[in-house]
């Protein structure tokens, strides 16, 4: 086996991760003239296949989200027509994880290989297990950032993308704070790994290596790799920009109101961000108070000095140099009568975005019904066949699904068929309904059908294009 190491770049999350992958994604050739190839494994996978991943850039997720394994067998069972996609748990034999191995083997034996991951810090034991038990030559490279300071920021992000938390007080979300603990997670990472091959760093821009004026999370992973100038390389915009203070507040509103109307996808995050960060004129992002921020911090304080006394040699064992807990949080002077503006704002939006979203998913549908010179049928009699027709008023004619069992019955007064009892399906005008499709599409264009001609995805038409 191949004596080139294989890195892996597990986190922590709100470390400049996705900047990093970024970064590595863009300078691939570069980055191989120094040894150290960040493999685009999704070249390994069919066009299908890349469904599950839309940034290209995070080379892990596509191994993370193969450590899975169909939860249903009965989707095997012959009276399905369809092909199954259920994933619940660890496959070490799924077809697709053997793929990948085999395409990192052969990286290997020519140079260095990166992988970079946040979601493996999430389940590291798995993880690591996994590739320790086909490599054996692993590092892993991890980001520690001052405890409070992660928190606040993953509280934030959740806000940003869109998840409903429903108070306003980071005191009363959920840190999950064992996931916090650093000396008990390095301590397994490095029962799986071995001690030596863990390369603890802290986030924290005094404690990053600096490469000429340059002085952030790239320029200090490039040590990690042994690289000492930066000239050579290109860097891209960020494009994960965070929102604060009175905006933050404001998503959250919209976010609470998303979630009591059900929206399935809010389009309306990447306009809202680049408004906030055009307009906003205070960014302060601080969001617990000194007395919070000094009772959270102290919980960790003897985890942190047992971690910068065994992973950094420092016999003082400060793992953060910045200790200043004394930081001007924001204040919530958002009035009753502009949080019920907001929200009706919000709404307002939302309903207008169905709207729209429900005449292209609509007109998606006919088009391809006059190419097809036939009705539109929907592929999948799940509940997101029932939100298309119940909320969005698409109307298929027929609802093909591959359980017998739904032969024959009816879901929001359409017929539901099995295939076999419907046997010019083929000809039809077909939506994809299920969220994980790739599957489908693989087998649909194994039997001759096209994208664009014969079928499309209700992603596509319903949440993706509008």
């Amino acid at each position: 086996m191949s004596e080139h190491t294989l890195l892996l770049h597990i986190g922590y999350h709100k470390t400049g991760t996705t900047s990093l992958q970024n970064f590595l994604y863009t300078n691939h050739d570069q980055l191989l003239k120094y040894g150290w190839d960040y493999v685009h494994l999704k070249d390994y996978l069919s066009g299908d296949d890349e469904a599950y991943q839309a940034e290209p850039c995070k080379n892990g997720e596509i191994i993370y989200k193969r450590l899975n394994k169909p939860s249903n067998t009965a989707f095997s069972a012959p009276k399905h027509f369809f092909p199954a996609l259920r994933y619940s748990s660890f496959d070490p034999n799924s077809p697709h994880l053997k793929k990948l191995i085999k395409a990192i083997s052969t990286h290997l034996s020519n140079n260095n290989v990166i992988i970079s991951a946040e979601e493996y810090i999430a389940d590291y034991d798995t993880a690591l297990s996994f590739f320790k038990s086909h490599f054996n030559n692993i590092s892993v490279v991890i980001y520690l950032r001052r405890q409070d300071l992660q928190s606040e920021s993953h509280y934030a992000h959740r806000i940003k993308i869109g998840k409903n938390i429903f108070s306003d007080k980071i005191s009363e979300f959920d840190f999950a704070q064992d996931y916090l603990h650093y000396d008990k997670t390095l301590a397994q990472i490095s029962s799986i790994i071995g001690k030596e091959n863990l390369i603890v760093h802290v986030y924290e821009k005094e404690q990053l290596y600096k490469i000429d004026t340059r002085q952030d999370i790239i320029s200090d992973f490039l040590s990690v790799l042994g690289i000492h100038s930066i000239n050579s390389f290109t860097f891209p915009e960020n494009s994960n920009l965070s929102i604060s203070g009175n905006f933050l507040e404001m998503r959250r509103l919209f976010n609470e109101v998303y979630g009591q109307v059900g929206s399935p996808c809010d389009h309306l995050t990447n306009t809202f961000i680049n408004i906030a960060n055009n307009v906003a004129t205070e960014k302060n992002p601080h969001l617990l108070s000194k007395q919070e921020r000094t009772r959270f911090m102290h919980q960790f304080q003897k985890g942190n000095n047992t971690v910068a006394r065994e992973y950094l040699n420092r016999s003082d064992g400060q793992l953060f140099f910045d200790n200043n807990l004394d930081l001007e949080p924001w204040k919530n002077e958002i009035t009753s009568y502009e949080s019920d503006l907001t929200k009706m704002m919000a709404g307002l939006f939302f309903e207008q975005q169905k709207t729209i979203r429900g005449l292209n998913a609509r007109i998606a549908c006919l088009e391809l019904s006059q190419k097809k010179r036939k009705p539109y049928l929907f592929l999948g009699a799940g509940g997101r066949s029932v939100e298309a027709i119940e909320e969005y008023h698409l109307a298929p004619k027929v609802i093909l699904d591959n359980d017998l069992s739904k032969n024959d019955t009816i879901l929001c007064q359409v017929p539901v068929k099995h295939p076999t009892n419907y046997a010019d399906w083929k000809n039809y005008a077909l939506i994809v309904t299920p969220e994980n499709c790739y599957s489908m599409e693989s087998w649909l264009k194994q039997e001759g059908l096209l994208h664009g001609q014969d079928y499309l995805t209700l992603n596509e038409i319903l949440y993706i294009s509008s």
